[in-house]
C-alpha cells in the first residue's frame, strides 16, 4: 500500500488527535529553541511528528496497542529534541554572547556592501544556469512527470547545474532578506531582486522548494537577533499569514501546472488530493520501513553508514565510483520494485537501520545536537560580523533543517555549498 492508497483508509477522527498529541509534546520541547512562530524549525518538528503518528495510528488500528517500533520512533523524536535542548543549555553556560553592532555601524555597512556584490553575481549565475537548462534539457515543471524529471535532468553531466543552483537560490534569498530587514530593499526593488530566485524555484517543479524561502527568512532573523543591537523581528502573526499564503499559493501554482501538463480532467481536485497526500507523505519513509516489516530485511552495520553517507558520496563526486543506491531507493525497490524515486528515510529509519534500537536513539540525539549547533550559529561566537561569516551561517542554517529528514541529502547539499 502506498501513501495515496493509505489516505483512503485513514480514520482522521483518530489520526488527528494522535497527531496533535505527538506534536504538542514535541512543541513543548522545541519552543525554548524557537526564534519565533515563523521559525522553519516548527515545520521540521511537524513533519517528523507525522511519521511517529502514522506508525502509532496503524499499530492501534491493527493491534490495539503501539508496537516496539512505534515506541522506538516516539522516543527517537524525544531524543532528537533532548539533544537540541542539552546543546542549547550548554551554549548558554560555556560561551559568551557574540558581539553586537548597530545597523549603521561601519562593520555592518561594509558587510552589506560586499553582500550587494555577491547578490548581483548570484542573480546572474542563477539566470545563466536556468537558460542553459531550459535550452538544452527543458525545465522539470514543464515535463509530463515533473517528479521524475527532477531526477533525470541531473544526468549526462548536468547535475552540476543543480549542485550550484540549489545553494545559489538559498543564499540569494538570505542576502535579500538581510537587506530587507535592515531597510535597504523595499517594494518593487525587493520583488525585482527576488525574481531570479523565484523563477528558479518554480522551474524546479518541486512542491517543497518554497520552504527555501522560509528557511532563508528564519536564518536572517536569527542572524539579526544575534548581531544587531535592539533588533526586533517583525510581527509574528503577520509573518505567519504571509508565509501561509505564500506556501499555499506556490504549491497551488505548481500543482495546477502539473495537472494541466498531465491532462487531468479536474485540475483543482488533483491539487487538493495531491496536497493532502503530500502532507501525509512526510512520514512515507517511516511507514514503508516499519509497517511493512522492511526493518527485518534492510539492516546494516555502523561502518556501512560511514561508507553510504560519507565516503561513497565523496568518491562518487570525483567519479572514482558510481553513486551507490541510497536507503530511500532501497526502500522504494523493496516496496515497488524500482529505484527511480524513493522516500526520505528520516532519522528514525537511518538510526534503526544502521545502529539498531539503542544505537538509533543515540544517533537521533546526536542529530539533535548538530541541529542546534548549526541553528544557534556556534561558529560565529568569537568572530566579527563579515560578509563571509553571513554566507557560511546562511548556508549551514539551511542545511541544518534537513538533518532529521535525510542525512544523505545533508551531505550532498554540504558538498554543493562548498562547490558554490
Amino acid at each position: 500500500m502506498n501513501i495515496a492508497q493509505l489516505l483512503n483508509v485513514i480514520d482522521f477522527a483518530l489520526f488527528l488527535p494522535l497527531y496533535l498529541g505527538v506534536f504538542l509534546v514535541a512543541s513543548f520541547l522545541f519552543k525554548p529553541l524557537s526564534y519565533g512562530v515563523f521559525d522553519v524549525g516548527w515545520i521540521v518538528i511537524a513533519a517528523q511528528s507525522v511519521g511517529v503518528t502514522l506508525v502509532v495510528y496503524l499499530d492501534l488500528s491493527v493491534y490495539g496497542y503501539p508496537s516496539s517500533q512505534a515506541i522506538f520512533i516516539f522516543f527517537s523524536l524525544l531524543c532528537f529534541l533532548f539533544g537540541a535542548r542539552v546543546t542549547q543549555s550548554a551554549f548558554l553556560y560555556i560561551r559568551p554572547q557574540r558581539p553586537q553592532y548597530t545597523a549603521e555601524s561601519v562593520a555592518m555597512l561594509a558587510t552589506l556592501k560586499h553582500l550587494w556584490l555577491i547578490l548581483a553575481i548570484l542573480q546572474a549565475l542563477i539566470l545563466a544556469l536556468l537558460l542553459i537548462r531550459a535550452s538544452i534539457q527543458g525545465l522539470p515543471i514543464l515535463a509530463a512527470d515533473p517528479e521524475l524529471a527532477k531526477v533525470e535532468v541531473n544526468s549526462g553531466g548536468f547535475g552540476l547545474i543543480t549542485r550550484i543552483l540549489t545553494p545559489s537560490v538559498t543564499l540569494a534569498f538570505s542576502i535579500i532578506f538581510l537587506l530587507q530587514g535592515l531597510g535597504h530593499l523595499r517594494g518593487v526593488r525587493l520583488l525585482l531582486a527576488m525574481l531570479p530566485a523565484l523563477v528558479a524555484l518554480l522551474a524546479s517543479g518541486s512542491k517543497g522548494a518554497v520552504f527555501t524561502v522560509l528557511v532563508s527568512y528564519t536564518a536572517v532573523q536569527a542572524y539579526l537577533m544575534g548581531f544587531v543591537q535592539c533588533y526586533k523581528p517583525p510581527n509574528s502573526a503577520r509573518v505567519v499569514i504571509y508565509v501561509a499564503v505564500g506556501i499555499l499559493g506556490y504549491v497551488a501554482v505548481v500543482l495546477l501546472l502539473r495537472a494541466i501538463g498531465t491532462g487531468e480532467d479536474d485540475p483543482w481536485l488533483f491539487v487538493m488530493t495531491t496536497f493532502v497526500v503530500r502532507l501525509i507523505a512526510f512520514g512515507d519513509g517511516v511507514f514503508y520501513y516499519f509497517i511493512n516489516d522492511l526493518y527485518r530485511t534492510l539492516s546494516f552495520e555502523p561502518f556501512d553508514y560511514m561508507w553510504d553517507y560519507i565516503l561513497a558520496p565523496l568518491l562518487a563526486l570525483i567519479r572514482l565510483i558510481d553513486y551507490p543506491v541510497s536507503l530511500g531507493l532501497k526502500i522504494s525497490d523493496a516496496m515497488f520494485g524500482h529505484e527511480k524515486l524513493g522516500p526520505n528515510p528520516t532519522m528514525f529509519v537511518e538510526g534503526y537501520a544502521y545502529f539498531g534500537a539503542l544505537g538509533g536513539l543515540f544517533y537521533t540525539a546526536c542529530l539533535g545536537m548538530f541541529f542546534q549547533i548549526v541553528r544557534s550559529n556556534v561558529f560565529s561566537r568569537f568572530r566579527n560580523v563579515t560578509a563571509w561569516h553571513f554566507v557560511v551561517f546562511a548556508l549551514l542554517f539551511s542545511l541544518g533543517q534537513v538533518v532529521a529528514s535525510d542525512m544523505l541529502m545533508f551531505h550532498a547539499e554540504l558538498i554543493n555549498s562548498m562547490l558554490l
